[in-house]
């Protein structure tokens, strides 16, 4: 004898379970047939009724196509489990891999930016350097045209002291002869006028 209560229990047990993991409809439609035909035999106040062998032969048959989908799905869902896993897993070292290689891309960028630092501030320096050499270079000839200025005006000074020196007679004896010259100008010149005066008034 058959234990309907058992089955029926079994039957709901599938029920929830396939709704809880979103099995195929198949095994839902099985299941809410065998629920069918246990409701017509059980019903009212009778606990359990005995079906026909037909009925019987029925409900194993269903119990033993229930049982295989189980089984199937089961075997789906440890297949799709796995799945789902190796798909994590590789997420995670795609993850892990772009991660690390975002990680190298930064840190060659900083290092990079290092780099171009260190360059910046040696050609700053070296600029300096220059610039500082040139300077001193542009001042120690400077001081040297300055002092090669100073020793020419000096020489300068001294030849013309030397040439007043030696040139200052003949110098003062042209002066008095350009002064007599210039009164022998002007006596002839008030002569001339004179002359011309008196021939205009006795002529």
């Amino acid at each position: 004898m058959t234990n309907y209560a058992s089955l029926g229990s079994f039957l709901l047990r599938t029920e929830k379970t396939a709704r809880r993991n979103c099995l195929s409809k198949m095994l839902l439609t099985r299941t809410f047939s065998l629920l069918l035909l246990l409701d017509t035999y059980v019903l009212g106040n009778h606990d359990e009724m005995i079906p026909t062998l037909e009925t019987l032969s029925m409900l194993k048959r269903e119990q033993v196509r229930c049982y295989e989908d189980i089984i199937s799905l089961e075997e789906l869902i440890s297949n799709r489990s796995e799945e789902i896993h190796d798909s994590v897993h590789w997420n995670r070292k795609v993850r892990l891999k772009s991660s690390k290689e975002i990680n190298a891309c930064m840190q060659r960028n900083v290092d990079q930016q290092d780099g171009l630092e260190a360059e910046l501030r040696n050609v700053e320096r070296r600029m300096k350097d220059e610039l500082a050499e040139k300077f001193n270079d542009l001042k120690e000839r400077l001081d040297q045209v300055e002092s090669e200025l100073t020793n020419l005006i000096v020489s300068s000074e001294k030849l013309y002291a030397n040439y007043m020196q030696m040139m200052g007679p003949e110098i003062a004896f042209k002066r008095q002869v350009s002064e007599l010259w210039d009164n022998l100008c002007d006596f002839a010149q008030s002569a001339l006028l004179l002359v011309i005066l008196n021939i205009c008034i006795f002529a």
